[in-house]
């Protein structure tokens, strides 16, 4: 048997879910990371340019917060929040911003429909639609389109 094998064979499914939801080994998540967050990426709205919920596509929650840098030859980082398809919200990740502005790298937080509402072969068809949007008007946004670069975590 493979190592990898003898190593799943190990864990029971209810195991292997639990490394799926991380949440549930934070109970605390919705009451103080993310209202944390949410403060932070509000202050960093306030403090840094930004362009607010531009729209990429037809779904509900498909919008780009943008925080340009003052080098508009900058690499452009597009982050895609995570939530396990099923939550978050692009406002809440804002405050990822503020070192990569301060470093000279514009930042694009994209927004994504979620699960029930959409399939994840639709969002992730948003997700590209997200990059390609900031591809095809990038230079009328100040972004250099030729210098994308994509992050995010958990779903995103």
């Amino acid at each position: 048997m493979s190592d990898a094998l003898t190593y799943h064979s190990r864990f029971t499914p209810e195991e292997f879910d639990a490394q799926y939801n991380l949440r549930a080994g934070r109970p605390d998540y919705e009451v103080t990371v993310i209202p944390d967050w949410i403060e932070r990426s509000k202050k960093a709205q306030q403090e840094l340019d930004c362009i607010l919920d531009r729209r990429y596509g037809e779904g509900d929650k498909q919008k780009l917060d943008i925080y340009p840098c003052a080098d508009k030859n900058a690499p452009v980082l597009i982050y895609f929040h995570g939530g396990y398809w099923q939550r978050g919200d692009k406002s809440i990740y804002g405050f990822l911003a503020e070192p990569f502005v301060k470093a000279g790298i514009h930042v694009v937080v994209a927004g994504y429909d979620l699960c029930p509402t959409v399939s994840i072969t639709t969002i992730s068809a948003q997700a590209r639609e997200a990059v390609h949007h900031v591809w095809k008007h990038g230079i009328s946004l100040g972004l250099d389109p030729n210098q994308i670069y994509v992050m995010g975590h958990s779903a995103g």
